[in-house]
């Protein structure tokens, strides 16, 4: 059989290599099975890998998985739809996934009436201070971070979530609000204290706040939660292209703050220092509740 000189090897390769790692990247739509509707901001992603994505509001993502073996599993998931796993090979066949409607398992809540609740407080850090540099990047979609609430008198009425964020007015925040349930060590779990999405947008105040108005929502919390913030759209002219800067104390209070790269992985604390094990950044989110 003929041979390829080494020039002419050396050229269709350097056409091969772009081919392949392009073959990595894939796109598609995730649609709701029943209705054919896009399911907006849908998570994508590896499990167990930092790899992973988020749709947009149409439904439309772009996963990047340089480096992930065709036989590798992909998880497909929105609270209120059944996930799907897919190998990567099967998704890179067929991009467009359809994911079925399920009910989401809760644990029993009590339905008090609104007039039970009279005492209005805020819990959480409302300070606006920036001593340590920590938030999102704008391309990492998936990404959650966030710090853990404890209540004083459960069950309480949620009123308004919030933060403070290192840029000023001119901005707006879209973003997915996840309340987790805390495990037997105080740390963050998988488990989604609520049955439905909550994707909230909302400018960026003078001073740096970002509140989002809850009380429509009817949330009722019994219990501790970990509340996390997955940024999902960052825009406006006073939008930094780095991402969003959370403000944030440096303190030794007990509570922690952590984060994850995507949806699929387990969850991480940050010290500022292993050196100073008792020196903890305290995120500025906050929550205002009635009990």
């Amino acid at each position: 059989m003929p041979r390829l000189c080494p020039p002419l090897a050396v050229f269709l390769l350097s056409l091969l290599l772009p081919a392949l790692a392009g073959a990595q990247v894939i796109s598609g739509t995730v649609l709701n099975a029943q209705t054919q509707a896009p399911v907006p901001f849908a998570t994508i992603g590896l499990p167990g890998r930092e790899v992973g994505t988020v749709a947009d509001e149409l439904g439309r993502y772009r996963l990047d998985a340089a480096g992930a073996a065709p036989t590798d599993s992909v998880r497909v998931s929105s609270l209120g739809f059944r996930p799907r796993h897919l190998t990567l090979a099967q998704l890179r066949a067929e991009p467009t996934v359809a994911l079925s409607t399920g009910t989401v398992a809760l644990r029993e809540v009590q339905v008090l009436a609104r007039s039970a609740f009279r005492r209005t407080h805020t819990l959480g850090s409302v300070s606006k201070a920036n001593m340590a540099a920590i938030g999102l990047a704008a391309g990492e979609l998936g990404a959650q971070i966030g710090t853990i609430i404890r209540l004083k008198r459960p069950p309480s009425r949620l009123l308004r979530a919030g933060f403070f964020v290192g840029q000023d007015a001119g901005a707006t925040v879209t973003c997915r609000l996840h309340f987790y349930r805390l495990d037997a060590k105080g740390w963050p779990t998988d488990e989604q204290l609520l049955d439905r999405e909550l994707i909230v947008r909302a400018p960026v105040q003078r001073g740096g706040s970002v509140v989002f108005e809850l009380a429509d929502e009817q949330l009722l919390l019994a219990e501790d939660f970990f509340m996390a913030v997955e940024l999902l759209k960052w825009e406006g002219e006073a939008a930094a292209e780095d991402g969003l800067v959370f403000g944030s104390l440096l303190g030794s209070t007990a509570t922690s703050l952590y984060y994850r790269r995507t949806a699929q992985v387990a969850w991480k604390r940050t010290l500022l220092d292993a050196s100073a094990a008792d020196v903890r950044p305290i995120l500025s989110f906050f929550v205002t509740v009635q009990d």
